[in-house]
């Protein structure tokens, strides 16, 4: 186990470019017809200088998508960027990548996070398509690029992901990738002075509960 948290570290590490002298590594994205059509560009840690306005346009398809979370906060760039700084490049087990298409714009983003070491198993978070009405496809070809990169690259053993339980398009696409449902968990409404969430509930098979969500785990090879 503390040997794949190293190789986990030290990989999301050298794909953030945390060190001076790292090589922006990007993976292709292809369609159907294995025609190259996108490439998902990680969030390097030098953001700010290389992914121009990166913290205002991703603040706007987040406001855009609020069900992408399960929070409810106000949007600025300030507050995008804390969270791009102190929970996807400080932490160890979250990378996040840009769906850039051939013609440099920015579409979308797509993720893994939430590591269980001993089960050498991973989320795919912050699923979200931020341009709409174009670019047919894209992110069940994203989803699957990643997909074969945790399982080839970083040999993931088990991948996971969670929807909102009314989330029927949501769900389509993730099964059009592989993904079957595992279990339904409860959540619980957590109210702070500048945010509202949802978080797992202690018990998460609990009957009544105003809010669920539904784990889907990756059945493909």
């Amino acid at each position: 186990m503390k040997d794949f948290k190293f190789f986990i570290k030290e990989t999301f590490d050298s794909y953030k470019c945390k060190s001076r002298f790292d090589i922006l590594k990007c993976l292709p994205v292809y369609n159907d017809e294995n025609e190259l059509i996108a490439y998902l560009r990680p969030i390097t840690s030098d953001y700010r200088q290389s992914i121009r306005n990166c913290a205002e346009f991703m603040g706007d398809w987040r406001a855009q998508n609020p069900s992408i979370s399960n929070s409810t906060f106000d949007i600025t760039i300030e507050r995008t960027e804390r969270w791009l700084d102190n929970l996807i490049i400080g932490r160890d087990d979250r990378l996040l990548f840009l769906i850039q298409m051939l013609n440099g714009e920015y579409v979308g983003h797509v993720g893994y996070s939430s590591f269980n070491y001993d089960l050498e198993l991973a989320e795919i978070d912050s699923i979200l398509r931020g341009v709409k009405n174009a670019y047919p496809g894209i992110m069940t070809y994203s989803i699957r690029t990643l997909l074969w990169w945790g399982k080839n690259v970083i040999k993931l053993k088990e991948i996971e992901l969670s929807t909102e339980e009314d989330n029927e398009k949501s769900m389509a696409l993730y099964e059009r990738c592989g993904f079957i449902i595992k279990k339904k968990k409860a959540l619980i409404k957590v109210v702070k002075e500048d945010e509202v969430r949802w978080d797992p509930a202690e018990n998460e098979d609990m009957e009544n509960a105003e809010r669920y969500s539904i784990v889907m785990k990756y059945n493909g090879d």
